[in-house]
């Protein structure tokens, strides 16, 4: 789409083009009704070309897990829900410096363990939902080229909305920025700083019993000003989750 410069200025890319393909795994295991562990295990398939060279790569990406906690029932009425997660990616796809071919369509992964946090608060209303969020990582150095590098604190924070259009269908929007700090080279920083603002819209069927299959649609706002060094992107995706089993409702008591 384009990208922004260090002072924000927006321009159109025209002799660049860039498609990624992700194909996501993931697992979500509640074993109690505060309590969640999960693990996403991407593949990834990228296809680049500048000018007239064109170059196709892909593999194995980073391995991502996380632990949510829900220390309070979902049975409060005025105030948001709050949520608390444990963010872990593990280094299992292939770095840029390790990659094969000239346009970097090997590179899967950053080659770095990053740890990190979300915090993100929910509030049930007549028929849908808000929630607000905010996470963080960090991630640790190696050595690259003789030097010990790290990239900068990846950031994010969103709002989102849902609407139960149907008890089998419910429609979402989302906005936010994210970015990136600086990075380090030997304990120094090195670069700039990154942020993309965005939206989002999703729409969610529920299939047979339980499953439901998710399209949904994210876009980079292309606005000077509002990004600094990124790059605007689209993304479309589709997600199709089987619920194994649900957790029994809770019992409210009639009120009087």
């Amino acid at each position: 789409m384009g990208s922004w410069t260090s002072r924000g200025d927006f321009s159109l890319v025209r002799n660049h083009r860039d498609i990624t393909h992700r194909l996501i795994g993931l697992f979500a295991l509640r074993p109690t009704r505060k309590l969640q562990f999960g693990l996403s295990i991407p593949l990834v398939l990228q296809a680049r070309s500048i000018d007239a060279l064109t170059e196709v790569g892909g593999g194995p990406g980073d391995l991502n897990m996380w632990v949510r906690f829900e220390p309070f029932e979902d049975t409060l009425k005025i105030l948001p829900v709050p949520s608390f997660s444990l963010l872990i990616t593990a280094p299992t796809g292939i770095p840029l410096d390790k990659a094969k071919g000239s346009l970097g369509t090997g590179a899967t992964g950053t080659g770095h363990w990053a740890f990190g946090g979300a915090v993100a608060f929910e509030q049930t209303i007549v028929r849908g939902g808000l929630e607000f969020g905010a996470e963080a990582r960090a991630s640790t150095p190696r050595r690259v080229d003789g030097h010990r590098r790290s990239p900068g604190v990846a950031w994010q924070g969103y709002g989102s909305g849902s609407y139960f259009l149907r008890p089998d269908v419910t429609l979402s929007w989302s906005g936010g920025v994210r970015g990136l700090t600086p990075g380090w080279i030997e304990g120094r920083s090195a670069g700039t700083n990154s942020i993309e603002p965005f939206i989002g819209f999703t729409g969610a069927f529920k299939v047979g019993g339980t499953d439901r299959l998710t399209i949904g649609l994210r876009s980079s706002l292309p606005i000077p000003k509002l990004g600094l060094s990124d790059q605007a992107t689209v993304s479309i995706s589709m997600t199709y989750t089987h619920i194994k089993q649900e957790l029994p409702r809770i019992k409210r008591k009639a009120e009087t």
